[in-house]
């Protein structure tokens, strides 16, 4: 049987330096911008769920991110087919899922 795994999570982030593998043309300080990005993030990380992070520029908001979520706010989640936006639907796919007693 294979582990749940959501499969990509969303984290905007502030153009930064250095990261020029997740952020062509980046510039600045290196900073998550979305503080609903990271309650989602302690909580993923709190209870070992796997995840897939993806770094999104804030200023020019890639339109493979923008297709996925017309609304262009994070933390976005993508998980077995579902979309979503909202950090407490977030939250409770990820205890409805994985159990709250695995967090």
């Amino acid at each position: 049987m294979l582990a749940k795994t959501l499969e990509y999570r969303f984290v905007e982030s502030y153009r930064a330096e250095g990261l020029s593998d997740l952020l062509p043309q980046t510039r600045g300080s290196v900073a998550k911008s979305c503080t609903f990005s990271c309650c989602v993030d302690v909580l993923l990380k709190a209870a070992r769920i796997p995840h897939r992070v993806v770094a999104v520029d804030v200023v020019n908001k890639p339109k493979m991110f923008l297709n996925l979520f017309p609304k262009g706010t994070t933390p976005g989640c993508l998980y077995r087919g579902q979309r979503l936006n909202e950090t407490a639907d977030i939250l409770k796919l990820i205890c409805r899922e994985f159990g709250e007693s695995h967090i």
